[in-house]
């Protein structure tokens, strides 16, 4: 047994110990004698219980609180104990140590030393539709986290204004799912798979310019894929919502608020989304990053059994100082994803001609 990596054993008084810095997790221990610090000590190794006892008869301490310290700890879920053998079932050896760091910082939360959250990711297959450079990072960084199974939809050719993150120079010309399963297969555990049904998903990353593809997400929502709605503007990037269809607003409830708010939005929103297909805009490095990583957070979040932040909400990035703001989203009642259309609306399931 031993203190779980990544926490520190702190000297606060003669009779008191801090394990680890950071209040959510941090523990104390009120020792009897000033002495029993060297077992605290100790266990930042892998000592056995009759070792402890050890470790306190050199101090002068008294050897039969080991075990009343050592209960202490592992109550308050300080200690690592010895893992079985089958703790990392599923985990590709060759994955293991760089995702080691992953498996530490979840097993500072968790009951357990945090392998099996890898495993589920390992498990796990995402679908990222778009990839420019956000769309890049997005896969780069869930294939970094330990997501075992990617898709790549996004044919068109890199251009020299992708290039810096995750594209280079040499890469101008090629198609972009390409560059990107082949920077992908560089990572341990992760492959990028040939697209399938939208079924065999575990979740879904939608990248669009200006406004997001609502008949996609339509289909999505069809087939309960949950999906996360990335959206490039003009001196701004949003993340989400993320949607769990049937259990919150889709993208089409935002379209139709939207629409409310301002009766010229689908118009609008059709002539960007025909204008931003011709003329790609280019994006924002650092923005680009920023948006990036925080999508791929996002659905590391849901996968691993947590509520997004962005669950029916939407978290905007804004230039030039990168602040951020949210809007929080609620099912429209003529949507139908949920609540049944009122008597002469448009159901969920009829073709849909807005975007959002």
């Amino acid at each position: 047994m031993h203190f779980k990596r990544g926490l520190t054993p702190l000297w606060r008084s003669e009779h008191e110990t801090q394990i680890g810095f950071e209040p959510r997790i941090a523990r104390r221990l009120t020792l009897n004698d000033p002495s029993e610090h060297a077992l605290v000590a100790a266990l930042t190794i892998e000592h056995t219980l009759p070792q402890l006892r050890g470790v306190l008869i050199r101090a002068h301490a008294d050897p039969a609180r080991a075990e009343a310290i050592v209960g202490e700890l592992a109550d308050s879920g300080v200690l690592h104990i010895s893992p079985r053998a089958t703790s990392r079932t599923g985990v590709p050896p060759g994955a293991r140590e760089m995702l080691s760091p992953a498996a530490e910082s979840r097993a500072l939360l968790r009951d357990d030393d945090g392998w099996p959250t890898v495993a589920k990711l390992i498990e796990s297959t995402v679908h990222v539709v778009g990839l420019g450079r956000t769309g890049a990072r997005i896969a780069v960084t869930l294939a970094a986290s330990g997501i075992g199974h990617l898709r790549l939809t996004d044919s068109r050719p890199v251009t020299p204004r992708d290039c810096g993150t995750d594209y280079d120079t040499h890469d101008v010309g090629k198609p972009r799912d390409a560059v990107i399963k082949a920077r992908i297969r560089t990572i341990p555990g992760s492959r990028v798979i040939a697209s399938g049904p939208a079924t065999e998903d575990d979740a879904t990353v939608l990248v669009d310019t200006d406004v997001c593809d609502i008949v996609r997400a339509r289909d999505l929502v069809f087939h309960s894929v949950p999906h996360l709605s990335v959206v490039l503007s003009e001196i701004s990037g949003t993340v989400g919502p993320w949607v769990t269809p049937g259990a919150g607003p889709c993208l089409r409830c935002l379209a139709l608020h939207r629409t409310d708010e301002d009766p010229a939005w689908p118009g609008m929103a059709t002539q960007v989304s025909v204008k931003s297909a011709v003329a790609a805009r280019g994006e924002d490095p650092a923005l680009a990053g920023l948006i990036g990583s925080y999508a791929a957070a996002q659905v590391v979040c849901a996968l691993t059994g947590h509520r997004p932040p962005c669950a029916e909400t939407t978290i905007a990035f804004h230039l030039p100082d990168y602040t951020t703001s949210a809007i929080r989203w609620t099912p429209h009642p003529e949507c139908g994803c949920i609540a049944p259309p009122a008597d002469g609306d448009v159901a969920f399931d009829e073709p849909v001609t807005t975007t959002a």
